[in-house]
């Protein structure tokens, strides 16, 4: 097959065995897509919860511990992420699975959503949550409404910054999911 016979339909077809001609990429692409997704409702929300512990409550022996925690899991390389989601998630079942894939993908997107969620809220104004308790909010409101909706442009562009950095990791998934010739929305 030169480049001149290259269509829509190599991408797109379903793919055959390995004896057949033709296949595609169609289950690798919606294959990358489910489990990134899933990685992301995973972990994203872990994130900014984590961080904006991490911003209020900064004196608390918890977060030191956090702190540590997400600088170590930041400073990773993905192949040792890979590497452990290989160790928990595939060796134990005797198969590769998505699932190991979503757990190595959402420790890799765990940390910078961590990170950028903690230094967004450090940068908003200690007098912004001063005048939500005079107006009587409880602590719970004025994380929602005040740090987290107020500043969701900029919580948004870390998250995408994760997102986009577990997009092109390749070695996790080489150690978890693997390759596979069929397509499972499931």
């Amino acid at each position: 097959m030169g480049w001149t016979e290259l269509s829509l339909d190599f991408i797109f077809n379903t793919p055959k065995s390995v004896e057949e001609l033709g296949g595609g990429m169609f289950h690798a692409i919606v294959g990358s897509l489910i489990i990134i997704a899933f990685a992301a409702i995973i972990s994203v929300p872990s994130g900014i919860i984590t961080g904006t512990f991490l911003s209020e409550f900064p004196r608390s022996k918890v977060t030191s511990v956090l702190r540590t925690f997400i600088g170590i899991l930041s400073g990773t390389p993905s192949i040792v992420i890979g590497i452990f989601a290989y160790v928990v998630l595939v060796l134990p079942f005797k198969s590769f699975s998505a699932w190991a894939g979503i757990l190595a993908l959402s420790l890799v997107i765990l940390p910078i959503v961590t990170r950028s969620t903690e230094e967004v809220l450090k940068l908003v104004p200690i007098t912004i949550r001063e005048a939500g308790l005079a107006l009587g909010f409880t602590r719970v409101k004025i994380f929602y409404y005040l740090l987290i909706k107020g500043n969701r442009r900029a919580l948004s562009t870390g998250v995408i910054l994760a997102i986009s950095r577990s997009m092109g990791e390749t070695a996790p998934l080489l150690f978890t999911a693997f390759g596979n010739v069929f397509i499972s929305f499931l």
